[in-house]
């Protein structure tokens, strides 16, 4: 039962870290995206 829930904290932890990973990513290369798709 604890290791289920450290298991399950880590994995939340981790999709947080990943959300972040890919916000700051996406706000990196929004501005490129944009001027791809205007061509």
């Amino acid at each position: 039962m604890i290791a289920k829930a450290i298991i399950d904290q880590n994995s939340k932890a981790a999709r947080t870290a990943m959300h972040a990973h890919i916000e700051s990513s996406l706000k990196r290369f929004a501005p490129t995206a944009q001027a791809i798709n205007k061509k």
